[in-house]
């Protein structure tokens, strides 16, 4: 029998079994189910998705991988998460988290306003800061209104937030704030006050006139002198014309009307010049802050505005409270937010602290704050004004010794809030609680402060868990730990997976604060932050990190280290 034809029986043979045929289909059919759940499984969506975040809290996080919590710590973080808009956050972090100091420090430790003296102070506003979550819009108008908002500055912020506190959420008077001190003038032997021709009060304006563009004409300065008298210098620019105009009918328009000019100086011009300068002199002109002056008939009128010029300082207090107004006593507060580094696995200093930019070093900033800012307040400037206000008050000085048995007195203490971070470098849900030394060595280092990571730039894709969420915190909202709804924050943006956060970070030149979040899909609460420095910190390329072998802020010589509003 041929080959094919056999074949053929064989096939025939088969079909005339209807339960092998069956049996084959079912096997088939299976085998094609089974394929196809395989690739649905490695091919559909949920396969791409970052792990589902571990159910963990705030506190489990810190007590499992950074620092356990105190007690006095897990009071503030109860009140905190009954709160949900973030700028009452941000003003309950700045006044009720423990900061970075305490009184533990013999020789330093009376000058720091502890955590204690802050509540006592404020006394009991948890039902208000409750009251202002549901309705937060007295606290957006304070901060669109004052004078230090608005700025990326986190100091900035910080310092606005606490006059809030103080003013407006606890009623504490704040007679003082951000008050300048001007650095003492050197006495001369001959005083020159109410001498003939003395500038009372200076103009510069940066404005220019001109006279279809045939002459032009800028002041140099306007300045009102004693007697009434305004003198204004100017110069005049030829153009196209080869006269110049003399400023014989020049005018000065001010609040008590029109002054025409009462001596004019020869004006003076170089030989074969196209300038020529001079003053010009009005009498009866009141001191105003809204002038203008007309060189000329057909110039235009160039308005006189005050010139913006800053005395020299000798620095400034932030803030002086009267917490009783019935008293003479005041509270002189110098207020600062600082974020540090533990630069060495075992700190010994408050020198081993070191901010993001390294120029700024904890040690140097506590020695200028106790060895300069705490002195501002007892300068005879800041007791010349608080004397005004008590008079102003009807209680002078010897009214309230003789009343009360003591005389007015102001008393300067040190409020240091922030965070500091521990060097990381294994992924931060695998890392097991530090137990630094740091009280040990720092005795005046709070226990009861917060304590975030840090790590450098090639170390960041081991240090982050790809269960969680982040966010690149943006300045100034640096303050109270983030929760909200959603996948989006109102202040930091997008949530970003960890591969996107990576991909971002190769953009990264310059430090970053990163949040890490616990998400579901319907809302998102901090569990710990932290920065991601460049490789080569804290070296710089103009180093200039003085670095001191003593542990105590006051050991060593104050520091001339200027303000840093961070």
């Amino acid at each position: 029998m041929p080959r094919g034809r056999g074949r053929s029986v064989n096939f025939d043979r088969g079909l005339r079994r209807p339960n092998d045929l069956s049996t084959a289909l079912k096997a088939c059919s299976l085998g094609v189910v089974s394929c196809l759940g395989r690739c649905w499984e490695l091919w559909s969506p949920r396969s791409f998705a970052t792990p589902a975040a571990p159910t963990i809290s705030r506190e489990e996080f810190h007590s499992k991988h950074l620092r356990a919590w105190t007690s006095k710590r897990k009071e503030f973080e109860i009140l905190l998460a009954r709160l949900q808009h973030p700028r009452v956050r941000d003003v309950v972090w700045s006044v009720l988290a423990p900061g970075l100091c305490c009184d533990a420090d013999v020789e330093c430790g009376r000058e720091v306003f502890t955590d204690g003296a802050m509540e006592d102070l404020l006394g009991d506003v948890s039902q208000d800061l409750l009251a202002l979550d549901e309705d937060p819009e007295p606290l957006i108008a304070w901060l669109g209104s004052h004078g230090r908002s608005g700025t990326r500055f986190v100091g900035h912020y910080y310092e606005s937030l606490m006059h809030f506190a103080f003013a407006e959420l606890a009623k504490v008077p704040v007679a003082l704030y951000s008050e300048p001190i001007p650095k003492e003038k050197k006495r001369s032997n001959e005083s020159t006050a109410g001498a003939p021709g003395a500038i009372v009060r200076r103009f510069k304006p940066p404005l220019k006139s001109s006279w279809d563009v045939d002459f032009f004409c800028s002041v140099h300065e306007a300045a009102f002198l004693q007697g009434g008298q305004l003198r204004i210098s100017f110069k005049v620019k030829r153009g196209r014309s080869r006269a110049l105009p003399l400023p014989d009918h020049a005018t000065l328009t001010s609040n008590g009307g029109l002054h025409k000019a009462v001596h004019c100086y020869s004006p003076r011009a170089p030989p074969d010049s196209g300038m020529m300068d001079g003053e010009v002199f009005f009498e009866d002109v009141p001191v105003s802050d809204d002038l203008e002056f007309t060189y000329a008939p057909g110039f235009s009128a160039v308005p006189l505005r005050p010139t913006k010029t800053r005395e020299p300082i000798q620095g400034e207090v932030d803030y002086i409270l009267q917490p009783d107004l019935s008293s003479p006593r005041f509270l002189h507060l110098e207020v600062a937010v600082k974020f540090y580094l533990a630069s060495k696995e075992e700190v010994a200093t408050w020198d081993d602290f070191i901010a993001p930019n390294p120029r700024d070093i904890l040690g140097l900033k506590l020695r200028h704050m106790l060895s300069h800012q705490l002195k501002m307040g007892q300068t005879d400037h800041i007791r010349n004004l608080l004397a005004a206000r008590t008079a102003a008050a009807g209680q002078s000085v010897s009214e309230g010794a003789a009343r009360l048995g003591r005389k007015r007195t102001t008393q300067s203490r040190l409020w240091m809030n922030g965070r500091l971070f521990l060097a990381v470098t294994e992924p931060l849900d695998e890392s097991s609680e530090r137990q630094e030394s740091w009280h040990s060595q720092i005795p005046m280092l709070s226990p009861n402060l917060e304590v975030g990571w840090w790590c450098r730039f090639r170390d960041l894709d081991r240090v982050l868990p790809a269960a969680f969420r982040y966010l690149v915190l943006k300045k100034p909202y640096w303050l109270a730990p983030l929760r909200g709804s959603g996948v989006r924050h109102v202040d930091h943006g997008r949530l970003r997976t960890r591969s996107e956060l990576l991909k971002e970070a190769k953009a990264w030149n310059r430090f970053q604060y990163v949040a890490v979040l616990s998400a579901d899909a319907s809302s998102f609460e901090e569990l710990c932050r932290g920065f991601v420095v460049p490789d080569t910190w804290p070296e710089t390329k103009r180093e200039r990190r003085p670095r001191s072998p003593a542990s105590s802020p006051s050991s060593a010589a104050g520091s001339s280290q200027d303000r840093d509003p961070a």
